[in-house]
């Protein structure tokens, strides 16, 4: 059975998760898991972070936040 939008707004995280894994769910998951917040992560080696930083300025008009990070923490090792 394909999710329908009022299906995924009311799903937990953990059920959003294995239909987007099993591509039952092919749309943008804004509005899912009403409830909870949706947040991303990206990790990459320190060489491309300002180009990371630079690309997601320039495309923040595309998300619902145009915040930007306030601090990064530096890999002491």
């Amino acid at each position: 059975m394909t999710p329908t939008p009022s299906d995924m707004r009311d799903a937990r995280p953990e059920q959003a998760w294995e239909l987007n894994r099993r591509d039952a769910w092919d749309r943008p998951t804004s509005g899912t898991c009403h409830g909870y917040v949706q947040a991303n992560l990206a990790i990459l080696p320190r060489a491309d972070a300002l180009d990371f930083f630079r690309f997601c300025q320039a495309t923040r008009n595309h998300a619902r936040s145009s915040r930007s990070p306030t601090s990064v923490t530096p890999n002491r090792n």
